[in-house]
């Protein structure tokens, strides 16, 4: 969930890939006297369908939200970004929410994202692919 790091591992073969954003990998640092593990909020959630990886991805600053939390400013929780992978981990395309996410599911029928939403009014909401 720290820095920008997906691995994908092929069940059949065994064989691994690892995807590296440009957020990197997420590392030990210190700041202000404190250690911290990554320097961004990472993916929230992954699902495969149809061949293709979706990605919840927040991207958010971790120092920036402490200093919003001490500062008494709400901070989201979750992701607003859905990058989508091909199974070899090339990114495709990225969808930008309007809202943050903690989770997903995709319904098959509906080619939909059902979305949960912990800082809004409603809990669930529904995104087309």
């Amino acid at each position: 969930m720290l820095g920008d790091c997906l691995e994908i591992i092929d069940t059949r073969s065994f064989e691994r890939k690892i995807v590296i954003g440009d957020g990197g990998c997420p590392a030990l640092y210190t700041e202000g006297g404190q250690t911290s593990l990554g320097k961004i909020e990472g993916y929230y959630d992954v699902k495969i369908h149809d061949g293709q990886i979706y990605a919840l991805f927040s991207g958010l600053s971790k120092k920036k939200l402490r200093e919003d939390m001490r500062n008494g400013v709400s901070t989201p929780l979750g992701g607003n970004l859905i990058k989508v992978f091909d199974l070899r981990g090339n990114l495709m395309k990225t969808y930008e929410l309007d809202f943050y996410s903690n989770g997903f599911c995709i319904d098959k029928k509906s080619h939909s994202l059902v979305m949960l939403d912990p800082n809004g009014e409603n809990p669930v909401r529904i995104c087309d692919l």
